[in-house]
């Protein structure tokens, strides 16, 4: 028979290395979501009204946002420098944001928050996943990415419920007093796990070959080449068609496009992408080719279902971090919610994610994308509109807590 092409395998110390930076995504991650069920408590004791707290949390993503830039680009020079200077960022900055009790400070505590989210290591993590892993193993690997994305999310809330039984406080020389409890817990806590975490990558972690990034050069160079000796057999009438295609009007090509974008939807017919086949043929960019014109070229690249996708992820981050920054004083306020069972809210929702991605993955081998799509959104939705308290809006008698008598 023919033979099999062999299973791609990595090294003892690549799965380490590997196993490092999926471990640093948890942490990350547990971080992120740890200060949700006190950040409202947190603030009032700093002398903050409790709309600061959805501040607080938002510091992180807005931090993130900045330093992937500063990540992408230092990792195309190495992955060992930005991993050990992420690692401490956001060691340092659990120390200063759970330091801010201490100076009667919410400033403080916002320069914190805001100190980790420079050290965010996903884009470190995802980078170094495209560049040092087999092609055929990124699919596993992304697996276990989301998958400690997950659990970190629901462990995060989880261990702020643990933390919120602990009211002490000692003295450390140098440093002075350090007030332990629910508020500040949290950011002592992390601070502890970034600091062993960061001498670990300090003394094992070692600069990787870019194993798999080469691999993916070589199997492009391969289709390339295959491409041009089919392109050398086209006879001359078809390459005329083809030229003729490729300067068609921007207007036809966008007609295209909607064109595909309604077979999404409707479901007729199956989508292949053959309207983008014009723009894939361009020519090679030349030394008079302009920087809008490269970047007109590569966003056209980008299909219409991509771009849906692409907004869709959007919309449902942006949901997700709009009610993650609104629950812990939505739930203070509204049901006089403790910080137990905020946290155990935020750990039950964490959890959910595993099972649900498992079910839309399972659900996929017999249905549609657009199908699950659809379900998902409307289901999305549907869970939207119960949070509203539509008894505020119609009985004309608003109030700040839940209006238990009102039939609505």
């Amino acid at each position: 028979g023919a033979a099999q092409a062999a299973a791609p395998t990595i090294s003892l110390y690549e799965k380490f290395a590997l196993a490092l930076n999926i471990i640093s995504s948890f942490f990350y991650c547990m971080n992120y979501y740890i200060v949700e069920p006190t950040s409202t408590m947190y603030v009032n004791a700093l002398g903050a009204p409790d709309y600061v707290s959805a501040t607080l949390i938002g510091m992180m993503p807005l931090a993130a946002l900045i330093s992937a830039v500063a990540y992408a680009v230092w990792t195309n020079h190495g992955f060992r420098p930005p991993f050990i200077a992420s690692s401490l960022l956001l060691m340092f900055g659990n120390i200063v944001y759970a330091s801010a009790l201490k100076y009667q400070s919410v400033e403080v505590a916002l320069v914190g928050r805001f100190m980790t989210g420079l050290g965010a290591p996903k884009c470190i993590i995802r980078r170094y996943m495209a560049d040092t892993t087999p092609v055929a193993m990124r699919t596993t690997v992304n697996a276990y990415f989301a998958l400690s994305i997950a659990v970190g999310s629901a462990l995060g809330p989880a261990m702020a419920i643990v933390l919120d039984k602990f009211d002490f406080f000692t003295y450390m020389p140098g440093y002075g007093v350090i007030i332990v409890n629910g508020m500040t817990g949290p950011g002592y806590f992390m601070a502890a796990v970034w600091a062993v975490f960061t001498i670990i990558v300090v003394f094992t972690f070692k600069e990787p070959d870019r194993a798999g990034l080469e691999e993916q050069r070589r199997l492009e160079e391969e289709a390339m080449a295959y491409t041009s000796n089919n392109d050398n057999e086209v006879s001359n009438t078809t390459l005329e068609s083809t030229n003729s295609t490729v300067t068609s009007t921007p207007y036809s090509r966008r007609k295209n496009r909607d064109d595909d974008l309604s077979t999404i939807f409707s479901g007729d017919g199956n989508y292949d992408g053959s309207s983008d086949q014009t723009v894939r043929s361009l020519p090679a960019f030349t030394s008079q080719t302009t920087t809008l014109e490269r970047i007109k070229y590569h966003m056209d690249l980008i299909t219409p279902p991509v771009r849906l996708c692409l907004f869709l992820l959007f919309a449902k981050t942006f949901t997700v971090e709009s009610l993650v920054s609104c629950t812990s004083t939505l739930t203070k306020n509204r049901y006089k919610w403790k910080v137990a069972q905020v946290g155990m809210l935020g750990c039950i929702n964490g959890m959910l994610v595993v099972p649900l991605s498992i079910t839309v993955g399972y659900l996929s081998m017999f249905h549609q994308d657009r199908v699950l799509m659809m379900w998902l959104v409307s289901a999305g939705c549907i869970g939207m509109f119960m949070l509203i308290d539509w008894s505020d809006i119609l009985s004309g008698t608003p109030t700040d807590t839940y209006n238990e008598d009102d039939a609505l």
